[in-house]
């Protein structure tokens, strides 16, 4: 079970590139990996 939780408690590396090259203004980049994290970071405490 952890193997398959363990992928959803980072942003992979994929993802972050993807956000880095957007066209998306850098505060909407900043605020859009900051909604991400904030939401892995809650799915971590709920799963413990």
């Amino acid at each position: 079970m952890d193997k398959i939780l363990n992928k959803y408690m980072t942003l992979p590396e994929g993802a972050v590139n993807l956000i880095a090259q957007s066209y998306l203004p850098d505060k909407a980049k900043r605020n859009y990996t900051h909604i991400v994290n904030e939401r892995i970071n809650r799915f971590i405490r709920e799963s413990e």
